[in-house]
């Protein structure tokens, strides 16, 4: 937890829209990604976060909002790197590893072979 409630990075008051969305380091970001869901994103006041998410899981489509939470867990990773690991990450690299990932998510669901993909079951636990 943060002994300070301000950022670590920019010294602006923190909280959670600032670290993933506000911040010079997580706008940076943004502004490498599809501009209209980026906008459609800012225009939801909720400051709830669990309740802005829902918002856009909403009014998104699938694809745009999975892209939208990668990209905020891709920022929300760099950021805790930079932080508390001095390593910082460019926007440019952080966008780059966004797009692999949905890749690499993108081949996963569809199999080359044509054959259909089947659900794994999970064990369950016991109670």
């Amino acid at each position: 937890m943060a002994s300070s409630c301000v950022c670590s990075l920019c010294g602006v008051a923190d909280s959670w829209k600032h670290s993933l969305v506000e911040c010079n380091m997580a706008a940076s970001v943004w502004a490498l990604s599809d501009e209209v869901m980026v906008e459609h994103m800012m225009s939801i006041g909720e400051p709830n976060a669990k309740n802005w998410l829902f918002s856009l899981i909403e009014s998104l489509p699938h694809e745009q909002f999975t892209r939208l939470t990668i990209t905020l867990w891709a920022i929300w990773t760099a950021r805790r790197k930079a932080i508390h690991e001095e390593i910082f990450q460019s926007p440019l690299s952080t966008h780059g590893f966004i797009n692999s990932y949905l890749e690499e998510l993108k081949s996963i669901a569809k199999p080359s072979s044509g054959t259909p993909v089947h659900a794994v079951p999970v064990p369950r636990q016991a109670c």
